[in-house]
């Protein structure tokens, strides 16, 4: 998989069923309108194996920099189930400058 983006994490826009683009969106939604539905559970577990790929790509854990951070969102994102969990995994990851979304 990471072969084929040179050691990239893949974008969430790449994937071909659709089901996580819908998945992103519909948390991108909530979060910016909270009005807006939120994820279901099976679209929260989705985002975490997404977060889980992004997070474990070649080119984060072979890069320099950042590593107890690195491995705190390694370790938290096995613990994503809610949306309140997926903010505070982002909002870590974009501390760092990863920005899956």
């Amino acid at each position: 998989m990471y072969t084929l983006n040179n050691g990239l994490p893949p974008y969430w826009m790449q994937e071909s069923s659709g089901k996580l683009a819908g998945a992103i969106e519909t948390y991108i939604n909530h979060r910016s309108e909270p009005d807006q539905p939120a994820p279901t559970f099976n679209q929260i577990i989705l985002i975490q194996y997404y977060l889980k790929l992004w997070i474990n790509a070649p080119c984060y854990l072979n890069s320099p920099g950042f590593e107890s951070e690195k491995a705190a969102l390694r370790r938290s994102v096995d613990e994503i189930d809610s949306v309140a969990d997926i903010n505070k995994w982002l909002d870590a990851a974009l501390e760092i400058g990863i920005d899956p979304l």
